[in-house]
């Protein structure tokens, strides 16, 4: 029984604090007042879809010559394709040739959305 116990309670606080980082990771995107010339990376969106019932937004892009594919969460609608300013905020090499990468797209209405790199193309 107090195995039972301490596996569920283990399961509970470890969902727990990964909705909390999600949260604010993906709540942050929005509100937050950025500085317009901070975003150098010029992003051109060719193709535009949601998947999945938690409103994923995927992203085919070319970012400053690099066909990437950008994935977002909690979309709320669909994004238009065309051209957008962004930065990275994140850009980690990994031995072996692995990376992670998030760019960050300013809109005109100066809010900004997260999008992390899920694919990479020639």
């Amino acid at each position: 029984m107090r195995r039972w116990l301490g596996v569920v309670l283990f399961v509970g606080l470890t969902a727990g604090a990964a909705t909390a980082q999600m949260k604010q990771r993906y709540e942050s995107n929005e509100t937050t007042p950025v500085n317009p010339a901070s975003y150098q990376v010029n992003v051109h969106v060719t193709h535009a879809f949601l998947a999945g019932t938690l409103g994923t937004l995927h992203l085919d892009v070319i970012a400053d010559g690099k066909k990437l594919q950008l994935e977002g969460q909690r979309a709320t609608g669909m994004l238009h394709v065309g051209n957008y300013k962004a930065r990275v905020v994140k850009d980690e090499e990994r031995k072996g040739g692995w990376y992670v990468e998030t760019y960050e797209l300013l809109f005109a209405d100066g809010t900004h959305w997260l999008f992390n790199v899920v694919s990479e193309s020639e």
